[in-house]
């Protein structure tokens, strides 16, 4: 059997990738496509083109959030390995995705999509601290840089009031970090 051009796969996942991050982006500004108007008791069909405040879930370009926040997640693991183990050069396209997704995911409210994005984070730098082809100073510097994030996103998320009662709120999925 023959075997699959690996640049083929590469272009097609980084394609459904871009899809999905730089789309979802693209729909911030009009919520009455990226907003899930399930929680609200707005119809689809009675949209007013006027309503500036749709309440709801941000869904991207996906119909529901629950959806959007899990893909992204998925999505993460491949681009991060990929930005890790490409040698050559790093692309400033795997940085823009990579950057957006933690931001759509809060957007969300999704707690599982905030696990699997996490969990994502840690097997990558898992496999890749076995990857015999890297050189023992990269593998320790993706180590070192993966905890002092974790310890700084920590210590932000424990000493300051106000994104402690975002994350809190974000939890609940309740927008208001006021709200009990």
């Amino acid at each position: 059997q023959k075997g699959v051009d690996i640049r083929f796969v590469r272009a097609g996942m980084l394609a459904i990738a871009c899809f999905f991050i730089l789309g979802s982006i693209a729909v911030i500004p009009f919520p009455s496509v990226g907003k899930s108007l399930a929680m609200t008791n707005i119809s689809y069909w009675m949209i007013d083109a006027n309503a500036a405040d749709i309440q709801g879930l941000f869904n991207g370009l996906t119909w529901h959030p629950q959806t959007l926040g899990p893909t992204l997640a998925m999505l993460n693991a491949f681009l991060l390995s990929d930005y890790l183990c490409n040698f050559k050069r790093r692309h400033w396209l795997y940085r823009v995705l990579l950057a957006g997704i933690p931001v759509l995911i809060f957007m969300s409210s999704s707690r599982t999509a905030l696990f699997s994005y996490l969990i994502s984070i840690l097997s990558v730098v898992l496999f890749f601290q076995s990857e015999r082809h890297v050189p023992g100073s990269k593998r320790q510097r993706v180590l070192i840089v993966c905890i002092l994030l974790g310890l700084a996103g920590t210590m932000v998320l424990s000493f300051h009031p106000r994104t402690s009662a975002r994350m809190h709120a974000f939890l609940r999925k309740s927008r208001d970090p006021d709200m009990p």
